[in-house]
Formats: structure tokens, sequence, C-alpha cells
């Protein structure tokens, strides 16, 4: 995944949940197609999801959660509430971005919503999390978008006793697919995605357990 794109989500959920760390958690996530979370999961279970679930990993070293973060993975961070030093009423979980702080190197950048407040946007993590007590103990986890999305079509097709749904959510995929590979770096639509000199017919076929679908793929040159 492009990580700019990661970055344009945030940019557009992050008003709706400025002043909702986890509600802002789980807008990002579904608008980049994970479906980790529920409705309801506070910030406290949106870290034990995330400590149990496949396809997710715990990134250990600050200067590997800069790299993923610019390699496009998807990265959420944060502390439970008994977790803080001393513990708290609630916990806290923010969205990592590329970037590096500028008076901190080595420290990743971040958008958050704050509860009861107005979390930040593009900020370094060190505004989220106290950097003595509890900066040291944040947890990052990361997926790449690619393994949520098969995360996702897995259970659709498990789950689901209607094939027409799994099929459906098969669609889903390959069309958000497109949508992202779609556009430039500044989010701009490109004018010609696949062969700008025009291409023949192509037909792709994606199986997935009982799912089945084709896509056909033909255009003219640009002009």
């Amino acid at each position: 995944m492009d990580p700019q794109h990661i970055i344009d989500v945030c940019e557009n959920n992050w008003d709706a949940d400025k002043s909702d760390c986890s509600g802002f958690v789980r807008a990002v996530s579904s608008a980049l197609g994970v479906t980790l979370f529920s409705a309801g999961d506070n910030a406290d279970a949106i870290m034990d999801k995330l400590s149990a679930a496949a396809g997710w990993s715990l990134i250990g070293d600050l200067g590997t959660v800069e790299g993923d973060a610019a390699a496009g993975m998807f990265i959420i961070a944060g502390l439970k509430s008994g977790d803080f030093s001393p513990p708290r009423a609630n916990g806290h979980v923010v969205v990592v971005v590329k970037g590096d702080d500028p008076n901190h190197p080595g420290y990743p950048m971040a958008y958050w919503g704050t509860l009861g407040g107005v979390g930040e946007k593009d900020s370094s993590i060190r505004d989220s999390f106290t950097p003595n007590t509890d900066l040291p103990n944040v947890k990052y986890y990361g997926t790449t978008l690619q393994d949520a999305m098969m995360m996702r079509l897995a259970t659709s097709i498990t789950s689901s006793d209607n094939l027409s749904d799994a099929k459906s959510t098969v669609e889903s995929l390959v069309t958000t697919l497109v949508d992202v590979l779609n556009k430039t770096s500044d989010g701009e639509p490109k004018t010609r995605l696949f062969f700008p000199n025009g291409i023949e017919k192509i037909e792709i076929e994606v199986k997935a357990g009982p799912v089945d679908v084709r896509l056909a793929v033909a255009g003219p040159k640009s002009t």
C-alpha cells in the first residue's frame, strides 16, 4: 500500500473522531478494509485483538516501525489502561504513519483522537504518550493491507452460508485494490492505470475457496 494513502485516510477521518482514539482507529481501519474491530471496541479491546490476530505482528524496534510505515504497512500503536504508569481508566491507541519526528529523530509520526479532548494529526508519537514513563512501553502492531484483505476474505468465506456474500467480498477487494492503484502519490487519478498504449483483452481469474471471480480488462490507447 502507498503510505500516502494511509495518511490520506487518516486525514479524511480525523475530524469526525478527533475526540475518540478508539473510534478513530476503528474508522481508519474500516476505510482500509480491515474488519478486525467491532463498533464497541475501546482501546483495551483493540490492543487485545491486535495481540491475538492472525496477520498482525508485534514490532519491537522503533527503527523497524518507521521503516515498515514508510513501506506502506498499516501500524497501530497503543497501551492498555492498566499498562500506563500509573494505571488509567482508559487505554490509548494511535495510527502510525510514515515520517520521523524532526525534533526527536527515531520516533515515528502518528494520528490519534483524544477522549475528552482533541487529538493530533501527523505529530510525533512522543506527543501522544509520556516520553519517560509510558512511551517505552507502547506496543506496535503492523499488518500489510494485503494480509488484512485476505483475512477478511477468509473470514467471509468460512463464516457465511451465503455464497453470494463471499463473492461480493472478493469483488469488493478487487475493486478496492484497483482504486488504490489508480491514484498517484498525490491522490489524483492516473490517466491510465495499466498499459497506456492500449491492450488486447486480458481475462483474470481469481479463485478463493468456493468463490470464482473473473475479470476482463481491455481498452484503447489513451489520448
